[in-house]
C-alpha cells in the first residue's frame, strides 16, 4: 500500500510544486500590492491638490 501511495505522490509532485509556487506568488503579490496601491493613491491625491487655486 505504501508503494502505491508513494508512486502517486511522486507522479503528482510537479503539480504539487506548481500549486505551492502559485499560492506563494499570489500571497506575495497581494502583500506587495497594498502599499504600492496606497502610494499611488497618495501621489495622485497630492497631484490633484496642487492644481486647485
Amino acid at each position: 500500500m505504501q508503494r502505491s501511495y508513494r508512486s502517486k505522490l511522486l507522479k503528482n509532485r510537479p503539480k504539487i510544486i506548481l500549486l505551492v509556487l502559485l499560492k506563494t506568488t499570489t500571497i506575495a503579490l497581494t502583500v506587495i500590492a497594498r502599499p504600492v496601491a496606497h502610494l499611488n493613491l497618495t501621489a495622485w491625491s497630492d497631484r490633484n491638490l496642487h492644481i486647485l487655486p
